[in-house]
């Protein structure tokens, strides 16, 4: 695998780009759902879309070193 890339630069800011829209529409789903429960539930996945730009970020800046 060395010398691999696992992901293209097109392909990381097109990755990005998804889940960014991802977190956004959670939040938004988040805002206006009626319930505690539906509330809690779209803010973890929007948690989690987070928590992707971060892993997708970190890794390439791994690559760029």
């Amino acid at each position: 695998m060395e010398g691999e890339e696992l992901i293209s630069e097109s392909g990381y800011w097109e990755a990005k780009k998804q889940i960014a829209a991802l977190e956004q529409s959670y939040a938004k789903k988040a805002v206006r759902s009626g319930t505690e429960h539906d509330q809690r539930k779209y803010w973890g996945y929007c948690d989690g879309m987070k928590k992707c730009l971060q892993v997708l970020e970190q890794y390439v800046e791994e690559k760029s070193e």
